[in-house]
């Protein structure tokens, strides 16, 4: 059998190192359900519970006693079977209709996307419930200045959770946390040189936890808006393999991909760049203080 031409060769080499971005809504959906992986496991999406590093980061934080540190283990255990659950009964369906999706079986469709997102959003309310829960049970074993303390905890987890979000990273960019890059140093601070710094980095967590929500939003509705575009042009609805099979269809899936994705860029980059300014006015500030 003769070889296709060359300018067809390309084509179809082109879109080959293309077609990830088609079904990049769906395979990002399935990474960005609010938590990190653990260090030790594949950064391949896996939804985590809160970790024993992440405690033992909040007991720095929180300044807990080796008794307290101790007596919250039996909380995150009973935290971490449920969680399994919610990995059985959720998360872990969630990931194989992904890896499907990814690897050739149906074709995407704005309706795919869709079901994706609000499974997304059903698992992210889901974990945080479990979250405030563990919170919630571990609160009466502070002190009151602990206790006054833990909002900030929580909102430190939530920020976790929004950043593991890995439209972020397409759309872009998950942005730093200066708190949590801040918290090892408190303990070699003054206590005066701590309320000065508390006093830009209370509202600063506040406000990046904030911004951090309305990026996530933004992201997931641009990957919607995204699929909508290319919907409209008639490019969705095809597999990979019918696509690989038509030169010319091929080129315009690729044209419009690229097209979509710079449209939405913009968008992005408008909010993460209010982030990183938040960011490099608060630690110029820092600085001053310290």
């Amino acid at each position: 059998m003769p070889r296709p031409p060359l300018a067809t060769r390309a084509i179809r080499a082109a879109v080959r190192r293309t077609l990830p971005l088609l079904s990049l809504a769906l395979a990002v959906l399935a990474a960005a359900v609010l938590a990190r992986p653990a260090a030790a496991q594949p950064s391949d999406g896996t939804v985590t519970a809160i970790t024993a590093q992440e405690i033992n980061a909040y007991a720095q934080r929180l300044g807990l006693t080796p008794t307290q540190r101790v007596a919250i283990d039996p909380i995150h255990d009973a935290y971490k079977a449920e969680f399994d659950q919610l990995r059985a009964q959720l998360i872990d369906p969630f990931m194989v209709r992904q890896r499907e999706l990814n690897m050739g079986g149906p074709a995407v469709t704005r309706e795919a996307v869709e079901e994706m997102l609000e499974q997304q959003t059903r698992i992210n309310g889901r974990v945080a419930q479990l979250d405030n829960r563990f919170f919630d049970q571990m609160a009466p074993l502070l002190s009151g200045p602990q206790q006054a303390m833990l909002p900030r905890v929580r909102l430190a987890r939530e920020r976790v959770r929004l950043q593991a979000n890995q439209m972020m990273m397409a759309f872009g960019g998950a942005p730093a946390d200066i708190s949590g890059m801040f918290a090892r140093a408190r303990i070699r601070l003054t206590p005066e040189q701590l309320v000065r710094v508390d006093e830009l980095l209370i509202p600063y967590e506040q406000r990046l936890t904030r911004r951090l929500g309305e990026f996530s939003e933004l992201t997931n509705g641009m990957m919607l808006k995204m699929v909508t575009m290319m919907e409209d042009a008639g490019l969705l609805g095809m597999t990979q393999e019918e696509m690989m099979a038509d030169p010319e269809r091929m080129q315009a899936v690729m044209e419009t991909v690229q097209q979509a994705f710079a449209e939405v860029g913009r968008e992005s980059g408008e909010k993460a760049s209010e982030i990183r300014e938040l960011n490099l006015t608060t630690y110029r500030r820092l600085l001053e203080v310290l």
